[in-house]
């Protein structure tokens, strides 16, 4: 797997990838950061971990996971509405934000005889 760099006029800085811990406060503060603290306070220890266990604390990962989270939660919001809650974090959609990203696979299993 390569290893994450960032170019500088100084050197390679290499990025480290960050513990779940580590995780959930960057998640917290990027998210009240752009002044959505209602929204961070739906992130629990459990959708953190979800979230780490396909990004593996990889700082590109995640942000490319909120990316689309949160793309699929404006597409309920403006469709849907009556479908998603302001108060909790789906894990349907958390779910369907890891099999957009192809963390997981969806394969048609057909059960014969049942």
């Amino acid at each position: 797997m390569p290893k994450e760099h960032l170019n500088t006029n100084m050197g390679v800085l290499e990025l480290k990838n960050l513990s779940v811990d580590d995780l959930s406060v960057f998640i917290q503060k990027k998210l009240i950061h752009k002044g959505f603290v209602e929204v961070s306070n739906m992130f629990n220890d459990k959708h953190v971990k979800f979230i780490y266990s396909y990004t593996k604390g990889n700082l590109r990962e995640t942000n490319k996971f909120l990316y689309n989270l949160f793309s699929i939660y404006e597409y309920y919001d403006i469709y849907r509405p009556e479908k998603i809650s302001h108060t909790k974090l789906s894990k349907k959609i958390l779910e369907m934000t890891a099999i957009k990203l192809r963390y997981i696979y969806m394969i048609n299993i057909r059960v014969v005889g049942v």
